[in-house]
């Protein structure tokens, strides 16, 4: 499993989704990809440092995204074997 979000949503940003995910021993270890248009680039910053996130900007091409997901879901898998 992997999240997608963007920074900009309703009710709640997307950011702020990342902060509640990790909160969540359940889903410490889930990859996420903030895939934004906005520029937000210091609190990305924050939730980058919680770990399995990562952020692209929209406009990025389909191998790059596609990379990038498999690296996170990779670099989950390797840390849930080590745990």
């Amino acid at each position: 499993s992997v999240v997608i979000a963007d920074i900009v949503l309703p009710g709640m940003d997307g950011l702020e989704v990342c902060r509640r995910l990790r909160a969540d021993s359940r889903y410490r270890r889930l990859p996420i990809l903030i895939l934004t248009g906005a520029d937000h680039s210091s609190d990305v910053g924050e939730v980058v440092g919680l770990g399995l996130i990562w952020y692209l900007r929209k406009g990025a091409d389909w191998p790059l995204i596609m990379r990038t997901l498999r690296n996170l879901v990779t670099r989950a898998r390797e840390m849930a074997i080590a745990s």
